[in-house]
């Protein structure tokens, strides 16, 4: 699935999909679908949303359906933590939780 990616959103997703992972991590889950699809969506960002790279602010990544179920998640914790505190990330979040939304 292609998802237009707001660079405003990167931050707030990674640091969910982070956590998600250690937490499997210390349960031994590391080998398990849902960490495998948490880890490729991690280097995906990474890749593509890395310091010296494109600096576009949206950027169209393409994610499998497994990976973008593990992309909703965190955007739907993201967006839990994000709303009040920062209008235009919540905004980049809302942006990707319409496209990921079908996904479910």
């Amino acid at each position: 699935m292609k998802v237009t990616f707001p660079r405003l959103a990167v931050s707030a997703v990674e640091t969910d999909l982070e956590g998600r992972m250690e937490v499997m991590a210390d349960d031994g889950l590391q080998g398990k679908p849902d960490y495998q699809d948490c880890d490729a969506v991690m280097t995906i960002l990474c890749a593509e949303f890395g310091p010296e790279l494109d600096t576009r602010e949206n950027i169209e990544l393409e994610f499998s359906s497994a990976e973008c179920a593990q992309l909703l998640i965190a955007v739907e914790n993201a967006l839990e933590l994000t709303e009040e505190d920062d209008p235009d990330e919540a905004g980049a979040l809302q942006v990707l939780y319409h496209q990921l939304k079908p996904v479910r």
